[in-house]
């Protein structure tokens, strides 16, 4: 099945997910030039309120868009949080954000999510000082990432609060597991948990 273009999700969603690095933020981001929905009658779609359906499967392929997961993966941590009864909404969040290859993200090592995967399987990043080329490990509290990049190649981004990045650039510490204020709120994770619950 060939995948969709990144560009043509946050089009179709009609926000800006951020999902290609540095090109969301030139000039020559699509959505920029282009904000409305792909296809030739997308510019003069009418701007409707949809069902209840149509809110919930639109934040579950938001999310599925933001962290690069296929549906079986979202479905499966879906599972997972719900085994936890302190709130399957964030418990589903945090797996999510405890992914590796969102941690690298997270910690700067990368452009995007998709880069942050092909460093992974590249063999580029050690969790404990071993090899890990599975970009879907959740790591846990304490655990230490290190990276084999030149430190002039971490990207500036803002300051995780759940990871402690050291002095050097190419180790960090997940020093606990994210919480629900420490994780971006673009999408409505409850509408994500009512779509899987029908």
């Amino acid at each position: 099945m060939e995948k969709k273009s990144n560009c043509r999700i946050c089009r179709r969603l009609g926000l800006k997910l951020f999902l290609k690095g540095e090109k969301c933020n030139s000039g020559k981001c699509p959505f920029e030039r282009r904000s409305y929905a792909p296809g030739h009658l997308g510019a003069k779609a009418r701007i409707r309120r949809g069902s209840d359906y149509s809110v919930q499967l639109s934040e579950k392929q938001k999310l599925r868009a933001i962290y690069g997961v296929s549906e079986k993966q979202l479905s499966n941590y879906y599972v997972q949080a719900r085994k936890d009864k302190t709130g399957s909404a964030d418990i589903l969040l945090q797996l999510l954000e405890r992914r590796l290859d969102n941690v690298v993200f997270r910690a700067g090592w990368s452009l995007s999510r998709d880069h942050a995967r092909q460093m992974i399987t590249h063999g580029l990043v050690k969790v404990s000082d071993k090899k890990t080329k599975s970009p879907g490990y959740l790591v846990k509290a304490q655990e230490v990432l290190q990276v084999e990049i030149e430190k002039d190649r971490v990207q500036k981004i803002e300051q995780t609060p759940w990871l402690k990045i050291d002095k050097d650039l190419t180790k960090v510490t997940v020093i606990s597991l994210p919480t629900k204020p420490e994780i971006s709120d673009l999408v409505n994770e409850q509408f994500v948990i009512e779509y899987y619950s029908r």
